[in-house]
């Protein structure tokens, strides 16, 4: 991690007299300036008070106090509740570009105590570095990570006051110039040279690599990203404290851009005073680049920005300080264990009513006083955006509210943004000042809160969402009395739909009904729309042991899979047959053909059929022979083709001959390193066991660390210890292993196959010739080498197009299966393909395929029984 500061101090020894001279005159001539500086500012600042104030009373400016009105102390409460959170916010990033480990729930608080006190002492990086020591010391940040956090922040105002100030007098029109008595090409000249310097700055964060010196000591910039937000993060606030000033003048106030100008410079000199919240010096500053200005006005805004920005947070900072740093802690625990108790109740309670009382106020009119602040600042386009956004974020909150009641993750994160749009918007659209500061105090809350949303899932199926639709459905036939009672007089046409302008309040109630209607009926279509999961129990012991007849007489290896715990079953009433199946997503997919009685199987995939239906899923058949593909066509599913599998015929096998040269050659290559096989009949010791599971571990680790399911098996101790097992050793090593599967004395298969990472090359071949011999001298007449998935698809032009995309798919997907690979190894026994399909309804294909494949790839329960034997 780079470091925003390092500062590395030397000292020459041998220095010449006169250099330690010429260094001793420039720190006296530094001791003196610092000195005097704040001495002359604050002299001169005394004297403009007293030539612009003298003659003012205390109750000119008494009137001008009473006259704020509520809505704008609501507003200066909500830009200086903006601007510590952002300063809260640059804090964290400089703690983690410092490389502070410090929580959130310290960090905040911090934060604003640290600001607070700086704010009202002075010499700020100072005392701010000296509170964050103090907070952050007990939790790892040292003092160089402590003083590289405060010079990231110090650096990020300075940006941002440079920013503010160079843009407003870029911007300003030239009759704010001649109002101040500034000359308007000096005035710009300066402005672009105060936007130069964060434009420098940007540009050295992008291009300048190591460390450079100034002034002796040396600096590592940041990466030119968190230079962008240093430099955002500035903006924003100097332009909160700058409104906020500018709003407590009132009426009087020139234009924001000139008034934000003079603003930035009187910070600067109040900053370069080191006097405690450049008192004094920031009030003469303002006055002289003001002198058109009312003076009772600004006097007035000088009170309550001193009241509301420094001495308000500074005693509630205090008390915070004193809180954490006394005795009190068996009191905050209580504090803390009420809070997880209720606090996402109360925090629920506030994002529903926060999300009406936005669409409710979006219905009203906008106040006169409000539209002419919103005709200088803000394009119309951008009011019109900004309300109806804010309709959407009033839904969405008060929809997420459900999700927060019930300690939802997702409901939190995503109701931290939405909120802070909700903020902002609500400011743009009508300057609500209000609910702009609760929606930011949500997300605040909600990001300081992240340990008490600890649960997983979704509000579709909950119990109390049809009380929230309620809910949702009542504000919104509110907001349509609500604005019917307002515009009770106006007429109701749907050319208004189309009118905008400042004063067209009764056309944007008209466009807000209609939009919030609009969103309502379609999130409840989606809902109506929106399938439920399908949802299956897995067969018990009991009923698996009477399937085991059936199992052991089926042809098809497939049928064992029923035998491993975690499908459900279906059994006809005479237990003539039965069938498998899972669920996934709004499937439900039944593995293979139905095992045994042709005509018993029928019926089944009839009450398959039905069962589906009862759950509103997608029936599915995964694995399905094309013996059986007519039965489900009459189910009215549509086939897709999987692959082919891969079925040796024992009666033609031979090792002897030109076409088996290079398996024999393999083979005989396998015994010559030392390669032997043997198969362990059950049951299975559980010391043999011991020594398979490393190599089943190793062959997961390199294969994608994690069983699967449904259609495979698994290392299963309680499953393998009762089917046979081919094992392949180097000397006494075991390097292979595989579990053998057979059907009805027919078919023989494996389920299992593993090896080593250092096995010998061709171990795989050496195991699958074994595995052959071995099932032939046993009179099986198939041994089943499995599918080959994507194989046997038609390479023509007028192909179905799933053959060509499965044809693409299998050509370059070999980074991430070896499709081509594996029918090519499968290819030397010489077997007989045997096509293998995915049926479902015509038009659910496509997500079957992907419900299936994610059942595969889910990683099966453990099994809680002693599973079927397989003599």
């Amino acid at each position: 991690m780079y470091d925003v500061a390092r500062t590395d101090f030397t000292s020459e020894t041998k220095a010449a007299p006169l250099h330690a001279m010429g260094e001793s005159w420039t720190a006296t001539l530094r001791t003196i300036l610092a000195r005097i500086l704040p001495v002359a500012l604050l002299a001169a600042a005394g004297y403009v008070l007293w030539r612009e104030l003298h003659g003012l009373s205390l109750a000119e400016v008494g009137r001008e106090i009473h006259g704020w009105g509520l809505p704008r102390l609501l507003a200066v409460i909500a830009l200086t509740a903006i601007s510590y959170g952002l300063l809260a916010t640059n804090e964290q990033l400089g703690l983690r570009w410092a490389g502070a480990k410090v929580p959130l729930r310290v960090g905040l608080p911090g934060s604003f105590i640290a600001y607070a006190f700086a704010n009202s002492i002075g010499l700020t990086p100072i005392v701010a570095g000296a509170v964050r020591a103090r907070l952050y010391g007990r939790h790892g940040a040292d003092v160089g990570k402590v003083a590289r956090t405060t010079l990231y922040c110090a650096v990020s105002f300075a940006l941002g006051l440079s920013s503010l100030a160079g843009f407003s007098l870029l911007s300003a029109p030239p009759a704010a110039f001649a109002a101040l008595h500034l000359h308007p090409g000096a005035t710009r000249t300066l402005g672009a040279a105060l936007l130069a310097l964060p434009a420098a700055y940007l540009l050295a964060c992008a291009t300048a690599r190591g460390t450079l010196r100034v002034l002796g000591r040396a600096f590592t910039l940041p990466p030119l990203s968190w230079g962008l937000a240093q430099l955002a993060i500035g903006v924003a606030d100097n332009i909160a404290t700058s409104a906020l000033v500018w709003l407590l003048v009132g009426d009087a106030a020139p234009s924001f851009p000139a008034f934000a100008s003079a603003y930035a410079v009187s910070t600067a000199a109040g900053l370069f005073s080191g006097l405690p919240g450049g008192v004094g010096v920031f009030e003469g500053s303002m006055l002289a680049l003001l002198p058109n200005l009312d003076r009772a006005a600004l006097t007035a805004a000088f009170v309550g920005y001193r009241l509301f920005y420094y001495i308000g947070p500074l005693l509630l900072a205090a008390g915070l300080l004193l809180s954490l740093e006394s005795g009190a802690r068996g009191a905050g625990l209580a504090l803390r264990k009420a809070w997880r108790a209720a606090g996402p109740t109360a925090m629920a309670a506030a994002s529903f009513v926060l999300g009406g009382a936005l669409v409710l106020i979006a219905v009203g009119r906008i106040p006169t006083d409000r539209l002419g602040v919103l005709r200088s600042v803000v394009p119309l386009i951008v009011v019109e955006t900004s309300h109806l956004i804010s309709l959407a974020t009033g839904l969405a909150l008060m929809v997420l509210s459900l999700g927060l009641l019930r300690r939802l993750q997702t409901a939190r994160l995503t109701a931290i943004p939405i909120a802070l749009i909700a903020a902002s918007t609500a400011l743009l659209r009508g300057l609500d000042f209000a609910p702009a500061c609760l929606a930011f105090a949500l997300a605040l809350v909600l990001l300081a809160s992240g340990r008490l949303f600890t649960r997983k899932g979704a509000i579709g199926r909950d119990e109390l969402a049809p009380w929230l639709a309620t809910g949702v459905l009542a504000v919104f036939v509110g907001s349509i009395a609500l604005g019917a009672w307002i515009y009770e007089r106006a007429p109701f046409e749907t050319r208004l739909l189309t009118h905008f302008g400042y004063h067209a309040d009764h056309a944007r109630f008209m466009r807000s009904i209609a939009f919030l209607g609009a969103l309502i009926f379609a999130g409840g279509i989606w809902r109506l729309a929106r399938l439920p999961r399908a949802q299956v129990l897995p067969a018990p012991h009991a009923a698996l042991e009477e399937l085991r007849p059936l199992v052991e007489a089926s042809p098809d290896t497939t049928a064992r899979l029923a035998l491993t715990g975690d499908k459900a079953v279906l059994s006809a009433d005479d237990a003539a047959a039965f069938l498998m199946y899972g669920a996934q997503g709004t499937s439900l997919i039944m593995l293979g053909d139905p095992v045994g009685d042709r005509e018993a199987g029928r019926a089944l995939l009839w009450r398959f059929r039905e069962l589906a239906d009862s759950q509103d899923a997608r029936p599915v058949v995964y694995h399905a022979s094309g013996e059986r593909i007519t039965d489900y066509l009459d189910l009215g599913l549509s086939a897709l083709k999987l692959g082919e599998e891969a079925r040796v015929s024992l009666a033609d096998f031979e090792l002897a001959g030109g076409a088996r040269r290079n398996l024999r050659q393999s083979h005989a290559r396998g015994q010559r390193e030392g390669l032997s096989f043997e198969v362990i009949q059950p049951p299975i010791a559980g010391e043999l066991l011991d020594l398979l599971a490393p190599v089943s571990d190793a062959w997961l680790a390199a294969h994608g660390g994690r069983e699967k399911g449904f259609s495979l098996g698994r290392f299963d101790r309680a499953v393998l210890r009762h089917d046979p097992i081919a094992i392949v050793r180097q000397g006494e090593r075991i390097v292979a292993f595989a579990n053998i599967w057979t059907g009805g004395e027919i078919e023989a298969s494996i389920d299992l196959m593993r090896h080593v990472d250092d096995a010998p090359r061709g171990v795989m071949d050496f195991l699958f010739v074994e595995l052959i011999l071995w099932a032939k001298t046993r009179g099986f007449a198939w041994f089943n080498l499995g599918m080959a998935p994507l194989s046997g698809l038609v390479d023509h032009r007028l192909a179905p197009f799933w053959h060509k995309v499965g044809r693409q798919i299998a050509r370059r997907g070999g980074a991430y299966y070896g499709f081509e690979g594996l029918r090519a190894f499968k290819s030397k026994f010489d077997p007989v393909w045997t096509p293998r399909y995915l049926a479902a309804p015509p038009s659910g294909l496509a997500p079957a395929l992907i419900d299936a494949t994610r059942l595969i790839g889910r990683e099966p329960p453990p099994l809680p029984r002693t599973p079927l034997t397989n003599p």
